[in-house]
C-alpha cells in the first residue's frame, strides 16, 4: 500500500472516530439536559385536594409535611433570615427563595403546628378537624379559657447536645428562685419547687404567674430528656414542655394548660407520631 493511500485511510478513520465522539458528546449533553429539566420539574407530593407538601431534611430525615396541615407561620430552612428582619438583604433573599427548587436536601431549621391535647389530632384543612378547632375556639377562647390544643414547635439542633442537662442547670441557677427537689414524684416526674412555694419578696405563697414549678424526666443514666415548667398562679396556668427527638436531632416544645400536665407522656407520644408519619423515603429527583 502506498504512503498516500495509508495517509488517506488514516484521515478517514480519524474523521470516523471524531464523528463518533461528537455523537457521544451530543447524546451525553442531551441526557444531561433531560436530567436537569426533570429535576427542575420536580414537584413535592400533593394531597387529595392538590395541595403541595412542604418538604426538606430534618436531622437526616426526609420530611414531607402534608399540604393539608395548617402550619403556624411557615417552614424555615437553613439560610432564612429572621422573621423580623426587614432589611433589603432579607427582602431580596425572600424574593429569591420563592425561586428555589423544592428538594429533600434543603435543611429544615424549624416549623410549628397545632395539635389537640386530648387525642393528638393535628389541625388541618380536613373538615372535622378544622371545624373542631373553630368550635373549641368559640367555646373556650370567648370565655377567656385555654383551648384543649397545644402548639408544637419543632427546632433543629444539629450538633447541639441531645440531652437537656445543661438547660435544667440554667433553670435551677436562676437567682430569683431557690429551687428544692421534692421527695415525692408528681405524675412520675422529679419535682423542683421554687422557694418552697413562697414568694421571697412577700413571704407569702406565690400570687404572680411567673413563679415556676419545674418537672423533670431522666433516663436510667441520669440524662434529662424532658423538662416542664409550669406557672403556679394566675387566671390561666400554663406549662411549657421541652423534650428531645434524637433521630431528627430536634427539640420539641409544647405549651398547654396545667390541667393537662398528667398527659405529658401522651403529648410527647402524639407529637412524635405526627412527625414520624411525615417521614418519607427520599425519592430520586431525576
Amino acid at each position: 500500500m502506498s504512503i498516500r493511500l495509508v495517509v488517506v485511510w488514516l484521515l478517514s478513520f480519524s474523521l470516523l472516530l471524531s464523528g463518533c465522539n461528537d455523537t457521544t458528546k451530543q447524546q451525553d449533553k442531551q441526557a444531561s439536559e433531560a436530567g436537569a429539566q426533570a429535576a427542575s420539574e420536580f414537584r413535592p407530593p400533593r394531597d387529595a385536594h392538590g395541595r403541595y407538601a412542604d418538604i426538606g431534611n430534618l436531622g437526616g430525615k426526609a420530611l414531607a409535611i402534608p399540604g393539608s396541615v395548617i402550619l403556624v407561620g411557615w417552614v424555615h430552612y437553613a439560610g432564612d433570615p429572621n422573621d423580623f428582619d426587614f432589611t433589603k438583604e432579607a427582602k431580596a433573599y425572600r424574593k429569591k427563595r420563592r425561586q428555589i427548587k423544592n428538594s429533600y436536601d434543603r435543611v429544615i431549621t424549624g416549623f410549628a403546628f397545632d395539635m389537640r391535647v386530648t387525642d393528638g389530632v393535628v389541625r388541618d384543612f380536613d373538615q372535622p378537624t378544622y371545624m373542631g378547632y373553630n368550635e373549641d375556639s368559640r367555646e373556650h377562647a370567648s370565655k377567656g379559657e385555654p383551648m384543649p390544643w397545644t402548639q408544637v414547635t419543632v427546632k433543629a439542633r444539629g450538633d447541639w447536645p441531645l440531652y437537656l442537662n445543661s438547660f435544667l442547670e440554667l433553670l435551677l441557677k436562676d437567682d430569683r428562685y431557690d429551687y428544692k427537689q421534692q421527695s415525692t414524684l408528681v405524675e412520675g416526674l422529679i419535682y423542683y419547687q421554687a422557694n418552697n412555694g413562697i414568694d421571697p419578696s412577700t413571704g407569702e405563697p406565690w400570687h404572680w404567674a411567673f413563679g415556676q414549678d419545674i418537672f423533670v424526666q431522666k433516663d436510667q443514666q441520669g440524662n434529662v430528656n424532658t423538662v416542664i415548667t409550669c406557672n403556679v398562679s394566675g387566671h390561666v396556668r400554663y406549662c411549657d414542655q421541652l423534650f428531645i427527638k434524637p433521630d431528627m436531632k430536634a427539640w420539641i416544645e409544647l405549651s398547654y394548660d396545667r390541667r393537662y400536665l398528667s398527659q405529658w407522656q401522651k403529648l410527647e407520644q402524639y407529637a412524635t407520631q405526627a412527625l414520624d408519619s411525615w417521614v418519607v423515603e427520599q425519592p430520586t429527583q431525576h
